[in-house]
């Protein structure tokens, strides 16, 4: 689940108004620097599907929606690795007042086409499927 797919699924509920306020996609470096407010230094040092890139996106939502909690997804797409990185890998991070989270998860393709996401642990090589 990323991008538009996270809006859709928390607005799918009646009432979804009193909750959800908006969203933002921003696919290129330049989008996540004006709309979310990303550092260009946190994009060019980390990339754009890396932790610190999705904790400061998660950060900017805040800011741009005047909310108490933001969400970003942040994701490697495609079927070849990308900037040394694994297709699949997916950063989903919490802004809060009082707290700030962020996971790493590698998406696996199924025989159907499908992806299956686990957390895995990234390092030097990439992501592990965990």
């Amino acid at each position: 689940m990323h991008r538009r797919l996270l809006g859709h699924r928390l607005t799918n509920v009646a009432g979804s108004s009193d909750y959800f306020v908006g969203g933002a996609v921003t696919y290129s470096y330049d989008a996540k620097e004006w709309v979310l407010n990303v550092r260009h230094e946190t994009l060019y040092d980390y990339g754009a599907v890396s932790e610190q890139t999705a904790l400061e996106m998660a950060r900017g939502a805040r800011r741009l929606f005047h909310t108490d909690v933001a969400l970003s997804v942040t994701v490697s797409p495609g079927r070849r690795r990308h900037a040394g990185k694994p297709v699949g890998l997916t950063y989903i991070a919490l802004s809060a007042r009082d707290r700030e989270e962020c996971d790493a998860l590698c998406g696996i393709a199924t025989a159907t086409g499908t992806r299956v996401f686990g957390r895995c642990r990234v390092g030097n090589a990439g992501g592990v499927f965990a």
